[in-house]
Parts: structure tokens; sequence; C-alpha cells
């Protein structure tokens, strides 16, 4: 029996019945199990531009009441599932006529989500509608986001890598993180790609150290100078394989070492190409 989190208890996963979004359900409910957290499956739909201008009032609103309906029995089914197989995970069920893009942050402010889970297909389903989603929540949202890639399988952590670029907010993005994990006791390794100021990275390694140890309550954190291959991408890649990663973590962040090699956030790179599950939490300010 877990211990409930006093940090995450609220965790929203969107759905759409796709084998990759039940797959992210399944994952969400084992982290809900794990923190003692309330499981909330959220799904948007609504009705196509193409009927609206079609069709009188009367057949809209007939329209309106079969999709509420057939949604309403399709996430009902996926709850029932998952309270099921996961005996005391609390299940709510949100469904919302609109947008996914327009309605999600209303729903994550409404319900005060600590986290949302989300599932995706990678660069080859970026058609589809949850891996589509995937980006635009991981870079949006202002609640940790993790991405699961849709043949990930929940097994219980071991090891947890948090790449860093020396953030402000490093130090309380690794406190959420441990609070996240804390319950599988895995080994947090906080890593480093250097750049061309290898002596300065150091010394800044050395104060995320500091501050680490003065703030978070968790011994298991281990700090690594990851090797250097040709990006930051292929990088951290090669490390997750080598050490045999389990999660990703990062501080979703619009500039630092991301910009200066790739166009776009390495957080939405690695959740359109990691084999790993990739958590991203909310960035706040650069380093002065």
């Amino acid at each position: 029996m877990y211990m409930k989190s006093i940090v995450y208890k609220n965790i929203l996963v969107p759905v759409d019945y796709s084998p990759c979004s039940e797959n992210a359900v399944l994952y969400a409910a084992e982290m809900a199990k794990s923190l003692g957290a309330t499981l909330y499956l959220y799904h948007a739909y609504h009705i196509s531009s193409v009927y609206t201008g079609r069709l009188n009032l009367k057949a809209l609103n007939n329209m309106n009441e079969k999709l509420e309906k057939e949604n309403q029995a399709q996430i009902k089914k996926v709850s029932e599932h998952i309270e099921q197989k996961f005996s005391g995970v609390k299940v709510n069920c949100l469904l919302d006529y609109t947008l996914f893009t327009d309605g999600l942050d209303n729903v994550v402010e409404k319900n005060k989500i600590d986290l949302i889970v989300i599932g995706t297909k990678g660069a080859t389903g970026l058609n589809e509608l949850v891996g589509s989603n995937a980006s635009y929540i991981v870079e949006s949202v202002k609640c940790p986001v993790l991405v699961i890639p849709q043949n990930t399988v929940f097994k219980p952590l071991k090891k947890v890598l948090y790449a860093t670029d020396f953030q402000c907010d490093d130090a309380q993005s690794l406190k959420q993180l441990t609070e996240l994990v804390a319950a599988f006791d895995p080994c947090i390794i906080v890593g480093h790609v250097p750049g061309v100021e290898l002596n300065r990275d150091e010394d800044r390694m050395d104060g995320l150290r500091e501050i680490a140890k003065e703030q978070i309550n968790y011994s298991n954190i281990v700090y690594h100078t990851i090797a250097q291959r040709e990006d930051v991408f292929s990088s951290l890649n090669a490390f997750i394989d080598e050490h045999q990663i389990e999660v990703i973590a990062m501080t979703r962040q619009n500039k630092s070492f991301i910009k200066r090699l790739f166009t776009g956030s390495l957080t939405k790179k690695m959740a359109y190409h990691s084999h790993i599950p990739l958590l991203a939490f909310h960035f706040k300010k650069d380093v002065q």
C-alpha cells in the first residue's frame, strides 16, 4: 500500500479510445495507484463544421445527443476496466463538447490537475488525435506532463534520468520528480551534456548538487556528465540505452542548449522519438 502524495493528487489522461490512448491510461493508472491519486479520464468532442453548415438546428441537436451518448458509453467502459484492474484507484470521467486544445486548460484548472499523462505514436503518428496533441500539451500546459510512447509497458522504476542545462527551476523540478517516483525508490541520475564551457558546467553541477541536498529529502540521486556525441539528442539517447533508463525528465525550456542545436525544443523532439516515457516540467525562467 502506497502513501498518498501531497503533491500529485489528481492525474488526467486525455483519451480518444485508440490503442495508444488505452496504453497511456494503463500507465497513468499505475502511477495513480502508487501515489494514491485520483485518475481523471478526459475526452473532448465536437461536430465538424462540415455538418454545422448543412444541417438544421434539430438535426444538429440530434447528432450532438447521439455523440454524447456514444462518448459516455465509451469512456464509461474505459473507466470500469480501470476500476476492475486497479482496485482502490478512483476514476472520474470528463466529457467536453469543444476542441481539445480549447478545453484542456479549463479542465486542468477546474479539477486542480497535478499531472497529465498522454500517449503518443511518435514522429510517424502525428496525425493521430492524441499524438498530434502531445506536442501542444508538452509546450503549453502549466503542470508536469508525462508522455507515454505507444508500446511502453509500465514496470517499477529503477533508473530515471533528469536532463539538465542548469535552469533556475532545476531544483524545484527535481523535487517534483522525487515526489512522483519515490514510491519505487529509483536511482535518479542528474545528467548534463557539456558545452564549450566545461569548467563552468562543472561548477553549475556542483551548485545544483548543493541546492538539491538542502531542499530535497531523497538520497538516491547521482550526478553525471554525459558523453558528447554529434548532438544533444544523440548523446541523451545513447546514455538512455547504455544505462537502461526507464523515464527521462527535463524542464520545458525555450532557450539554452536546445536552441543552439535544434529548431524547437528538445522536449518536443524527445516526445516524438524516444522509446521511453518523457516527463516534462513547466519552465518558468532562465538563468540570468
